[in-house]
């Protein structure tokens, strides 16, 4: 058996029981949630958000590494 990634392009978006998450919507598919103002996450909504954005940028861009 071969273990396949989860498809790219990656994309962030909100939802409102979730808040920011990370996956690929057009498989109905999410890969992570970042939550905003929780124990341990980041102290504004900028920060938030930008977080969210990195990690995407960094798994869309992960073929031109290779």
């Amino acid at each position: 058996m071969t273990t396949k990634h989860t498809p790219l392009p990656w994309l962030t978006w909100e939802e409102a029981e979730t808040g920011r998450v990370l996956g690929v919507p057009s498989h109905s598919t999410i890969v992570a949630t970042i939550w905003e103002n929780g124990a341990n996450g980041p102290d504004t909504e900028a920060e938030f958000e930008a977080n969210a954005e990195y990690i995407v940028r960094a798994c869309n861009s992960y073929p031109d590494l290779l």
